[in-house]
């Protein structure tokens, strides 16, 4: 299968997979009590949602990929940073496989004349992090809840993630293996990885404390909009499984729709890791509610500015313009 071929078979499977998720989870429940659920929300707890969606996406994110660039050789101001996320945001949304933020690392290119494998570098730097704050959490919320299945597997991954995310070495050995396989794929690497080579262990460190943080706001989201619904019973150690499952599932699909509610149907079943017996319309709601406030928020205000965003991701500025990346 040729280069063309696949770059259109990634978007199919990632629709295919999102959309059948999401049709089997809607074949499983009643829509009409769904509704009810959904409709009786408090508002009060949506609002604290929204506004810790809005900490998260507008100040701890934007904040988190800054520090990253900066250490990179690549200042920008926050505002620009913001702009950036906000308006990179339906890009995200759109494309499979979190490759819309590969659009970000096209901005500054294009914009600011920054290298362009330096700004790949700290949109990987960003997913790693945000990857292993994950795991820890996912770690932390198996042994609170007493949990055997899976434990070791999330051990296993977390440290070898941690390990890659601090040490130099590991990033040289996946790109040994790499190169091994394809020559033109290990050269690829080895220039994406090299930036983040240069990093410290203390910066690295401050980087997984920044993204810890930011895991953290996912969270209190889903505890806020599960207590919306009046959910008041499932415990905290809950949420420290269950958005980390929510990260991984919104990799292969559309911002995880479908595979997040099926993982909250899941989880607190009788059969799941944490029955708290309530019906699976209540639980799937809940989830509903994350995806919406947590997933589809930015990406909707960021469509104002999407015109713009991609015009300047496309089109380079003049010379004169790129002066405004300093501090």
């Amino acid at each position: 299968m040729n280069e063309k071929a696949r770059s259109r078979l990634r978007p199919l499977i990632t629709w295919v997979l999102t959309l059948g998720v999401a049709a089997a989870v809607a074949l499983a429940i009643d829509l009409g009590q769904l509704g009810r659920a959904l409709a009786g929300a408090k508002w009060r707890y949506l609002a604290v949602a929204l506004a810790v969606t809005a900490a998260g996406n507008l100040i701890i994110g934007p904040g988190r990929w800054r520090f990253i660039l900066r250490r990179l050789g690549c200042p920008i101001r926050l505002h620009q940073a913001i702009f950036i996320k906000v308006a990179g945001a339906p890009v995200k949304f759109a494309l499979p496989m979190k490759s819309g933020e590969l659009f970000r690392a096209l901005y500054l290119n294009r914009q600011m004349g920054f290298n362009l494998e330096r700004c790949v570098s700290s949109v990987l730097m960003e997913k790693t992090a945000t990857l292993l704050a994950a795991g820890i959490f996912l770690l932390a919320g198996l042994a609170a809840g007493g949990v055997q299945r899976w434990r070791w597997q999330a051990v296993a991954v977390t440290v070898l993630l941690l390990g890659l995310f601090l040490s130099r070495g590991g990033q040289r050995v996946i790109g040994r293996a790499l190169g091994g396989l394809s020559e033109r794929l290990g050269r690829g690497f080895a220039n994406l990885v090299s930036a983040l080579a240069e990093l410290s262990a203390a910066s690295k460190v401050l980087i997984l404390l920044y993204s810890l943080i930011f895991v953290v706001t996912e969270m209190t989201i889903a505890f806020v909009s599960f207590r919306a619904l009046g959910m008041d019973k499932v415990p905290v150690q809950a949420f420290l499984v269950f958005i980390p499952f929510s990260v991984l599932a919104s990799i292969p699909t559309f911002s995880g729709i479908g595979t997040r509610e099926a993982a909250a149907a899941l989880f607190f079943s009788a059969a799941g890791p944490f029955p708290v017996n309530y019906p699976a319309h209540e639980v799937v709601a809940g989830a509903l509610l994350v995806t919406t406030i947590y997933y589809l928020f930015v990406p909707v205000i960021g469509l104002p500015l999407l015109r713009t965003f991609l015009h300047r991701s496309i089109w380079k500025t003049s010379e004169a313009g790129r002066e405004t990346h300093g501090d």
